[in-house]
């Protein structure tokens, strides 16, 4: 049985609710990640990801470097414990439609499960992808 602690990318990025939608393209092109957690203060209030950015921002046509990060994000987090079995974050990721999962230790997000980190082989050479 495979844990979701063994997958998950330990840490997350985050940028303040302030941001607007071209720093939050910039942060995903700058260290390869495909998701970005709003906060104020410490606290996180929302996710967006790529697909946010190309269904609300692009495709609406609207301009990134004017429009507000927190005018696109997700509200409704979905979070999986990290001990956690990860055919528990296979079934969640389908049900609800999403490619990230917020991973918590004692309630609190301590790092993000991909779709991608689910389809990574068990063994590998130590290679990247």
């Amino acid at each position: 049985m495979i844990k979701v602690k063994e997958r998950m990318a330990a840490g997350f990025k985050t940028l303040p609710k302030t941001a607007t939608c071209m720093d939050v393209a910039k942060l995903f092109a700058e260290h390869r990640i495909g998701s970005v957690y709003l906060t104020e203060d410490e606290d996180v209030l929302g996710i967006i990801t790529e697909t946010d950015l190309v269904r609300k921002v692009m495709a609406e046509g609207n301009d990134p470097s004017a429009t507000q990060a927190e005018t696109i994000m997700t509200t409704r987090l979905c979070n999986i414990d990290a001990d956690a079995d990860i055919s528990e974050a296979f079934d969640i990721m389908d049900r609800e439609h999403i490619r990230h999962l917020g991973v918590t230790v004692e309630g609190k997000i301590s790092g993000i499960l991909s779709v991608r980190d689910l389809i990574k082989p068990i063994y590998h050479d130590g290679e990247g992808w």
